[in-house]
């Protein structure tokens, strides 16, 4: 991790296995917002308890901890449980996210 830390900008944590996946996101998103990443669930975890970012992006498939268990823990701390967390598949529809919702307590809210 070789991101550069900046007190002004609203941090994003980025977990996800696919590093180009997370470079060009890193790309975009690294004028307007300190971006921190991590390639696997631990690490990910790790930086988030150290960096507690405004928001997180989340790769449901990953290897070690995977990103419902990952959200899980995070959604059970009370220091980190504010944060959003959006989360991301390659499984596109393919897979229906119920389950997935319901195993890390996310309860939809339908505007």
């Amino acid at each position: 991790m070789k991101e550069k830390i900046h007190m002004d900008k609203k941090r994003v944590v980025l977990i996800d296995d696919d590093r180009d996946f997370v470079e060009a996101i890193r790309m975009f998103l690294e004028d307007s917002y300190e971006v921190l990443t991590a390639y696997d669930g631990n690490e990910g975890i790790k930086i988030i308890q150290q960096h507690q970012p405004d928001v997180i992006v989340l790769d449901l498939m990953l290897p070690g901890i995977d990103g419902t268990d990952v959200c899980k823990q995070i959604k059970s701390d009370p220091e980190l449980s504010k944060i959003p967390v959006i989360l991301l598949t390659a499984l596109g529809d393919k897979v229906s996210f119920m389950p997935y919702m319901q195993k890390i307590g996310i309860h939809p809210q339908i505007d």
